[in-house]
């Protein structure tokens, strides 16, 4: 639990974390101000149609399986792969894998605390962001549009709608830490975790359609509305999708360590 704590503050402290959290938060606040500024004068039919944040109810609608959480993840998916290889590449650009091999040389042990930090920050600060973000559109919704709610059962739906995300987002984390300690570089983390999923990904998608059931995108847009895709060219259950996605994080990080643990890091800058 101390390497764990210490990790976690190790991965608060990079220059990189603390700039996309002050850039998470603005983004909420100019958020919230175009929620204001955009729901008022407007009549709340227009409103209720459009789907506009200034409606409470429209954070997520369970009929259409979207809202809030499914805008917010976008952002964070990208945030949460740079920040994961910043924290990885950090450690090799700095040079301070060596010294912390010193006092922790069991490296298994040190890569597990590593990326259990990881996933603990990343899930932490998705969570904290979406409720950040819903908070900044509620001055919208008490001025010009409405505050009202389909019903308990609406609050569960959202609530587990924040969770997938924040699930989603502990699985970019994670990815992007793991290569880019294989890499050692925070670009290469960057780098190829893009490659992937823009261009070769997109190959796939463009060659072989019937393939892309096995993609990682089409699988996480699958699981954050929890709903199968509507495409004639293959479908895929959310449970399916949320194995598929968990057999991919768990092959990045067996690398990982693998890597790690056979790797000379004795001359590691």
């Amino acid at each position: 639990m101390n390497l764990l704590r210490l990790e976690v503050r190790r991965a608060l402290r990079r220059r990189a974390v603390i700039v996309l959290l002050a850039l998470a938060v603005v983004g909420c606040v100019v958020f919230g101000a175009a929620v204001l500024l955009s729901s008022a004068g407007e009549p709340l039919a227009q409103l209720r149609s459009d789907a506009h944040p200034a409606v409470v109810a429209s954070w997520w609608d369970v009929d259409r399986s979207e809202g809030l959480p499914q805008f917010a993840s976008l952002f964070l998916i990208v945030g949460a792969v740079i920040a994961g290889a910043a924290v990885a590449g950090g450690e090799w650009k700095y040079g301070t894998v060596t010294a912390a091999l010193t006092w922790e040389p069991r490296r298994h042990r040190l890569l597990a605390a590593r990326f259990g930090a990881a996933a603990l920050v990343a899930g932490s600060v998705a969570i904290a962001l979406q409720l950040l973000l819903m908070l900044a559109a509620f001055p919208g919704a008490l001025a010009n549009g409405s505050t009202a709610t389909p019903g308990r059962g609406w609050w569960g739906a959202l609530a587990l709608a924040v969770l997938r995300a924040a699930l989603l987002t502990i699985v970019a984390a994670l990815i992007a830490e793991a290569i880019a300690t294989v890499g050692r570089s925070t670009a290469a983390g960057i780098i190829a975790t893009f490659v992937w999923v823009a261009v070769l990904e997109g190959l796939v998608r463009g060659l072989r359609p019937r393939l892309a059931r096995f993609l990682w995108a089409e699988n996480v847009a699958t699981v954050l509305p929890w709903a199968s895709p509507r495409t004639e060219e293959f479908q895929r259950g959310p449970l399916t999708a949320l194995v598929t996605i968990g057999i991919y994080v768990t092959a990045f990080l067996v690398v990982a360590f693998t890597t790690f643990q056979r790797r000379d890091v004795a001359g590691a800058t």
